[in-house]
């Protein structure tokens, strides 16, 4: 990344995070150095959080530390997947390679059903619309054509 901040993905900051904590890095340092690459907001909170766990602040003491600001997503995400693995020692990558794979899907869950939702609503105009020409022109010129050879029309 070249330092620049953009929207972001929770699912992608965890695998990151994971990647660091892969290198060997520990928990806070991981978070102190993925910050710089998230969004304004979560790169605050990162930082804050990397920081109270640096001066020797438990996990739940480090995020009660934010002074009241809501937990971005991506932060809602790494704190509830790293609860248990930080106290305990356990490898924290997996944890998170599985935490990131549910949010992508149920991301991709939700994209496939936005995408139904908006076919839908785009039938509506289309068939105000399409219907009706079709009728005038498909249907109406067959009817007059039909109507000029039986001698019934003008």
């Amino acid at each position: 990344m070249n330092g620049t901040r953009a929207a972001e993905d929770p699912g992608l900051v965890l695998l990151l995070l994971g990647s660091l904590l892969d290198t060997g890095c520990s928990v806070p340092a991981a978070l102190r150095h993925l910050a710089p690459h998230c969004a304004e907001a979560t790169h605050s909170q990162l930082t804050s959080v990397g920081k109270a766990l640096e001066l020797g602040l438990t996990w739940d003491e480090a995020w009660d530390c934010l002074d009241g600001e809501d937990p971005t997503p991506a932060c809602v995400l790494i704190r509830g997947c790293l609860a248990s693995v930080v106290d305990s020692g356990v490898p924290a990558a997996a944890v998170i390679r599985r935490t990131a794979a549910w949010h992508r899907g149920a991301w991709a869950a939700q994209a496939q059903r936005q995408a139904a939702e908006a076919g839908v609503a785009l039938l509506v105009p289309l068939a105000l619309c399409g219907l009706p020409a079709f009728l005038l022109v498909g249907v109406g010129l067959f009817a007059l054509a039909l109507a000029r050879q039986t001698g019934l029309g003008p």
